[in-house]
């Protein structure tokens, strides 16, 4: 049986590493592709972006009891009643804030992926949440007040989820089911 030096093994790791590297390139440019996940779709970019324009706040649009949960922290619970563009403390520290964004009474997805609102009736309300940390965007998410959420998305340290809310008028009651 053969002895291998340590260098050699150590080489070894490096050839694999810069091969790794080199067939994650794009062929024609040489820059590095986006990395795909298992079910070969692109991830999710997760540089942080410019703000862009802060809704007014406006408590006619509507106001939400929001539940925030942290991915890490388990046992960090927060709550917070808001209104509609009005920011919010995530933790103690005050260097993350959130506020809603937008609202979907009857919030769906469409086949091809898109956010649609499927009806002006309250039939699976989500409110979008705009995560700020240090003056730049740090996650968007989409809060619902279904039944087994907050859940998180693969790059989201906070999830959310709608505990009450009161929204305009225009938007239409479901009945309770009985």
């Amino acid at each position: 049986m053969k002895r291998i030096s340590f260098t050699g093994l150590m080489a070894g790791i490096a050839i694999l590493i810069s091969a790794s590297f080199i067939s994650a390139q794009h062929p024609s440019t040489g820059s590095p592709q986006m990395p795909m996940d298992a079910a070969h779709t692109p991830m999710v970019d997760t540089t942080p972006k410019p703000i862009a324009e802060i809704p007014k706040l406006d408590s006619a649009a509507g106001w939400f009891i929001i539940e925030t949960r942290h991915r890490i922290f388990a046992n960090f619970l927060q709550t917070d009643s808001v209104y509609f563009g009005q920011s919010f403390v995530l933790g103690e520290e005050e260097k993350d804030t959130a506020y809603v964004y937008a609202f979907n009474p009857d919030f769906s997805i469409s086949d091809s992926g898109r956010v649609i609102q499927v009806s002006d009736s309250l039939i699976n309300p989500a409110v979008h949440v705009r995560v700020v940390s240090n003056g730049r965007t740090q996650q968007e998410s989409w809060a619902f007040n279904i039944g087994g959420s907050p859940h998180f998305r693969r790059n989201a340290y906070f999830a959310f989820r709608i505990v009450e809310y009161r929204v305009p008028d225009k938007y239409i009651k479901v009945p309770a089911a009985k």
